[in-house]
């Protein structure tokens, strides 16, 4: 089988999963009763089986839609029959949750100067956003950079980045390859796990997962592939979460960059290259803010009734500013954790954060 049918197989796989999982919820959010659902629980396994049988005797694919489009739906079901059984969190929530409050304490100790820098940080970092003043939400919000302040993709995409960086120093070798997929991998999995493993976390760790294993083994990958497999396995082990604004908000932006940012980055004439034609990187950051908006926004007006008029303006400032950002809070909080708070990091931090503020005030106030 070749890459390319690899790839239509996944992205075929993903979506019928995803069609069974979305009709499931659908069911609920129309008021099926628990007495249905619990009767389709015990009803489609033997359909399934019936359908796979059928698949193994006939090889056509229209009983393999069936099958996952079913399976979808019951795991959709099934997860909210035993949430509804569930006495409350397990031992792994209860430890999540213990490590979540020793992360936001680590951060709430840095000696931060300004009181507005370590609210912020918090927010970015671990994503609790209880310290911030009701003047900075205005600020992100009226700016449209609401979404900077939501523990998202965005964020484990820059600490994947920062991490890729700083682990390129094993090398191309065998085992340099292996010690920096587990620096990524395991790291940016501990982050998400510590920060409550929000659906948008989990959809960024897992494309970072699957990515990551290619590169190490060496295979050829697509970002539509990987997004569609990381779609599969996170509705095949959580199927309620597509009922996550979040969830839904990750891949539609993620679903713009596969599909629309390639064309639009190709309409700025010129080769790449930041000597050959620097205004192309300008162009390219433009290209991916429009690809995303283009994807996100009917969601977000459906739901919130808001358009951010200056989203262009603010991430071609705001993004690379906040990248610094926790850049310079990742190596804080780093260095937090083993007692030293140098002042070179905390007053770069500061100053940062305080640009980042002052670029949002004046974009509100346009």
């Amino acid at each position: 089988m070749s890459d390319m049918d690899a790839a239509r197989d996944i992205v075929g796989v993903s979506l019928l999963l995803t069609g069974g999982v979305a009709a499931g919820a659908l069911l609920q959010g129309l008021g099926m009763s628990a007495g249905w659902a619990l009767g389709l629980c015990f009803t489609l396994p033997p359909l399934m089986a019936a359908a796979g049988w059928l698949l193994w005797r006939t090889r056509r694919r229209g009983w393999l839609a069936a099958l996952l489009a079913m399976l979808g739906l019951w795991l959709l079901l099934t997860e909210s029959r035993c949430d509804a059984l569930s006495p409350g969190p397990g031992s792994v929530e209860r430890f999540g949750l213990r490590c979540k409050a020793g992360f936001t304490a680590l951060a709430d100790s840095i000696p931060f100067e300004h009181p507005e820098t370590g609210p912020v940080v918090k927010a970015l970092t671990t994503g609790d956003r209880s310290d911030l003043s009701r003047e900075t939400v205005a600020v992100f919000r009226s700016s449209g950079a609401s979404h900077i302040l939501a523990l998202s993709g965005l964020h484990l995409g820059i600490l994947y980045a920062i991490l890729a960086f700083f682990s390129g120093v094993a090398g191309g070798s065998r085992t340099g390859r292996a010690v920096r997929y587990g620096l990524i991998v395991g790291l940016s999995g501990v982050y998400v796990f510590i920060t409550g493993a929000s659906p948008s976390l989990v959809r960024a760790f897992l494309f970072i997962f699957l990515s990551e294993t290619a590169r190490l083994t060496r295979r050829k990958t697509d970002l539509l592939g990987s997004l569609c497999g990381a779609l599969t396995l996170q509705l095949a082990f959580h199927p309620g979460a597509i009922t996550s604004v979040g969830f839904q908000l990750s891949y539609l932006a993620m679903t713009g960059i596969a599909l629309l940012y390639p064309p639009l980055k190709r309409l700025y004439p010129g080769e790449e290259g930041r000597l050959k034609n620097p205004t192309r990187y300008i162009w390219n950051a433009a290209a991916l803010s429009i690809a995303c908006q283009a994807t996100t926004a009917p969601l977000a007006w459906w739901r919130f009734r808001t358009f951010p008029r200056y989203f262009l303006l603010t991430n071609l400032l705001a993004l690379p500013l906040t990248s610094l950002v926790m850049g310079a809070a990742a190596l804080s909080l780093f260095a937090a954790a083993f007692g030293w708070y140098p002042a070179i990091l905390t007053k770069a931090t500061d100053a940062l954060v305080h640009g980042l503020v002052w670029v949002l005030t004046v974009i509100s106030g346009m």
